[in-house]
């Protein structure tokens, strides 16, 4: 018998209701200039600092990670820079009009191809092994696959003081439970294409930012140019996995913000509570989140806009929380709420062997001193940043000195760690050939210099693009101009939020070069924006210059 279809009896699927026109509101274009103009400043100095000195390690004390700060010879930096710039700017002038013959899938794919391949040539390699709290947490997936919970009663009681570091260990147990012995290489894979994704997600942020494909291509091109990130994954400790899970969520935010379907905030939610839960600095992408929505309301109001806020803030909390229970459960112990976060303000402001403001022991020994008492621990964490803030101010200048220290320490070590951070370990077989020259031969000083003069080009692209920012006006639909893509401005606004806050975060608490690493390559698309408008200047002054010659002579 022939089946009938009861297609017919259904209602009809209800059309979206479309959404209402962006409005131009000063209530988004003020913080948004505002935003764009600390970053410029930022950016002009960080490139000051670039051209007239550079912090390295110390070659003597490279283990201990202390920080040299080395004069440069600015007029040959400067010089450099200038080469390298009227490079990037002739190679887009003459890219004008013709980017249409270049396929972004290609591009997208090239890139990834190129990442993922060179990030598994070094990875594989040198097949470092963990230390320190990598070695920790990688060990705690590895019993945890067995059943074994052990490692909560070892002697360092690492889980009681950092309880937040289960998410990572969450992630990687089930790497050990399928691949056993070789999952050291399914997280080095896993790494590689982190990076892959996450140097996707911000080609596709230019994309949506930025309409000229120039722009893109720009950021494609400097991000295969930038080696740290590759010379990281080695490194086992969620980093890369969790900034390509919150560059994903900013590519969705983007485009919730110029009309995607409300649906899209489910994934926005779980992206950011994978990118907390594998590295707890990821609070500063969901808070640049909540402000940018928050800030886009006059634009276009939208629920969704509001229910965003609260899943980005709700999911991260909901899945660490749930995984410490977890782990409470199946080990059958109570961690309580381990360090307070407060401890690595206080370290952000002592003095360190490494440099002003880096690690120095702090957060593992307070906890301990105050009886793994939380509370009490947060007693004497107030009490040493009162003393440390009185010290800072008692001298005058001497906290203007600290912090300055402090910046150029991480900002302006260029390498941003990615070569110690596997040099210093002890490694599975002999080292390559090349990974021998890496490390202390050839390759590692023409990466060194390279490293320097990237570094610098970054930051002044980076100015150039905030300068643009600041200079153009938005229009009210991406055909009024070539220079956006969004008709949201505070689109714009989003990932240079999450850099603004970087840059305060570890100004203030712990400092790392490596940590800066992540927010370097966040700096990229708008990078590349500024070349892209640099190019646009010399094609309006070649024209202006044209018509002015074309002028008749005066009578």
């Amino acid at each position: 018998m022939k089946r009938h279809s009861n297609k017919s009896a259904l209602p009809p699927r209800t059309a979206r209701q479309p959404l209402p026109p962006i409005r131009q509101s000063r209530a988004v274009s003020l913080p948004v200039r505002a935003v764009f103009a600390q970053l410029l400043a930022i950016a002009a100095f960080l490139l000051i600092a670039s051209l007239l000195q550079t912090s390295v390690i110390d070659p003597n004390a490279y283990r201990k990670e202390h920080i040299l700060y080395w004069s440069d010879h600015a007029l040959v930096n400067i010089a450099i820079l200038l080469v390298l710039l009227a490079g990037a700017v002739f190679a887009l002038f003459r890219l004008r009009g013709r980017t249409d013959r270049i396929p972004m899938r290609a591009v997208k794919i090239a890139l990834a191809v190129w990442v993922f391949g060179m990030s598994c040539l070094w990875a594989f390699s040198i097949r470092s092994i963990p230390e320190a709290d990598s070695a920790r947490v990688v060990e705690a997936a590895r019993l945890a696959a067995a059943g074994d919970f052990s490692f909560f009663g070892a002697k360092l009681q690492y889980f009681q003081m950092f309880p937040y570091q289960l998410g990572i260990v969450a992630f990687y147990e089930p790497f050990f439970r399928l691949f056993g012995g070789g999952a050291y290489a399914a997280l080095w894979l896993t790494n590689a294409a982190a990076l892959a994704a996450g140097e996707l997600a911000l080609v596709t942020l230019a994309e949506a930012l930025f309409p000229d494909r120039r722009a893109a291509l720009a950021t494609a091109v400097l991000l295969a140019l930038c080696p740290q990130p590759v010379l990281f994954c080695s490194f086992l400790y969620g980093n890369l996995p969790g900034l390509a899970a919150m560059l994903w969520a900013f590519v969705l935010v983007v485009r919730l913000l110029n009309g995607a379907r409300a649906r899209s905030v489910v994934w926005i939610a779980l992206l950011c509570a994978l990118g907390v839960a594998l590295k707890s600095n990821s609070w500063i992408g969901v808070a640049a989140i909540v402000l940018t929505l928050l800030i886009s309301l006059p634009e276009r109001f939208r629920p969704a806009k509001l229910v965003c806020c609260a899943a980005v803030v709700a999911a991260p909390l909901l899945l660490t929380r749930a995984v410490q229970a977890g782990y409470e459960q199946r080990a059958d112990i109570r961690l309580g709420g381990g360090t307070p976060q407060t401890a690595w303000l206080v370290m952000g402001f002592s003095e360190s062997e490494r440099a002003p403001g880096w690690y120095n022991g702090y957060s593992y020994s307070v906890l301990k001193d105050a009886g793994w008492d939380t509370d009490r621990a947060r007693q004497i964490i107030a009490w040493d940043l009162a003393e440390r803030l009185d010290a800072l101010t008692a001298t005058p200048g001497a906290l203007g000195s600290f912090l300055l220290k402090k910046t150029l320490s991480q900002w302006n070590e260029p390498s941003f760690e990615s070569i110690w951070i596997s040099k210093v370990k002890q490694h599975e077989a002999a080292l390559p050939v090349f990974a021998e020259s890496v490390y202390n031969g050839a390759a590692g000083e023409a990466l060194g210099v390279w490293f320097e003069h990237e570094t610098s080009l970054l930051y002044a692209a980076f100015a150039a693009g905030m300068l643009a920012l600041l200079l153009r006006k938005h229009p009210d639909t991406p055909q009024e101009s070539g220079a956006f893509a969004a008709p949201s401005r505070a689109a714009l606004l989003l990932p240079a939020l999450c850099l603004l806050g970087g840059f305060v975060y570890h100004l203030l608490f712990e400092a790392k070069s490596q940590y800066t690493l992540s927010y370097l390559v966040m700096m990229v698309p708008y990078a590349a924006f500024g070349l892209t408008s640099l190019a646009d200047f010399a094609a309006r002054l070649r024209r202006q210059s044209g018509n002015e010659a074309r002028l008749p002579p005066a009578l």
